[in-house]
């Protein structure tokens, strides 16, 4: 989030747009100043019990209301696991563009672009979302986390309706099993695309 924060600082202007953080979940609320030291204008946060847990259609359900709330237009994540998860779900749900695995962000005719991996990683492609909104997912470390010198905004509690998740935790165990050498053993077998 940091780096995405510090790289929409420095968009912020060539697409004309304010700089806004969500936080969701637990300590929400002690991780917000973190959130205006690298330069959001506005943090908007909730604890709901809910978001306690990951699922995938709750954040995405608690990430279009923050956007609604905001009035964003552009909401962007790490494509990590999770974002990948999240990010079509919020698209949908907000009925816009939504590009993943992007490597790069720009400005191009007060619209935001970006660049991603195409044709097996052969070439870069410079994307555009045309709809009103976007969701973008960034890979992490991307770009840098740079701290801005005196981080001020305002914090914003969402009221949130969410719905209870499909899916119930039951129980969490440690993986379990041995692990094994892999010079120890007597035949490999190896799958994969190349």
């Amino acid at each position: 989030a940091f780096e995405l924060l510090s790289k929409g600082r420095e968009l912020k202007g060539g697409v004309k747009k304010g700089l806004g953080g969500v936080l969701l979940g637990e300590k929400a609320e002690e991780r917000a100043q973190e959130y205006l030291s690298y330069g959001a204008q506005k943090v908007y946060l909730s604890q709901d019990p809910l978001l306690r847990e990951f699922h995938a259609d709750i954040y995405a359900q608690a990430l279009h209301q923050a956007m609604e709330a905001s009035n964003a237009d552009t909401l962007l994540l790490a494509s990590t696991k999770r974002g990948k998860e999240v990010a079509p779900r919020v698209a949908q749900r907000v009925g816009c563009g939504c590009i993943t695995e992007a490597i790069g962000l720009g400005a191009m005719d007060g619209k935001l672009i970006a660049k991603r991996y195409a044709l097996g990683g052969n070439t870069v492609a410079t994307e555009r979302v045309k709809s009103p909104k976007e969701v973008i997912a960034v890979v992490p470390k991307t770009f840098e986390a740079n701290p801005v010198e005196k981080g001020e905004g305002e914090l914003i509690h969402l009221d949130l309706w969410l719905d209870e998740p499909r899916l119930r935790v039951v129980e969490r165990r440690a993986k379990g099993g041995e692990t094994a050498k892999i010079e120890d053993a007597e035949t490999l077998i190896c799958v994969g695309r190349g």
